[in-house]
């Protein structure tokens, strides 16, 4: 169940990020630069997805 938890939280964040650079606008480079709350976001949710992975492998492991 942690392990289905953890993957949907990683799956979310790489979603956010997918939808934020969609929409962004293009710099003078002519790359899409997504804002900086959708980085912060997609960053969080990632993190925790990977965290809750790392955990559930650790009770696993040692516990």
């Amino acid at each position: 169940m942690v392990v289905t938890i953890a993957c949907f939280l990683v799956f979310l964040g790489v979603l956010v990020t997918m939808m934020a650079s969609r929409e962004a606008k293009k710099d003078s480079l002519g790359q899409r630069m997504p804002p900086e709350r959708a980085k912060v976001a997609a960053l969080a949710l990632f993190v925790a997805g990977i965290g809750l992975f790392a955990w559930s492998l650790y009770l696993r492991t040692f516990a």
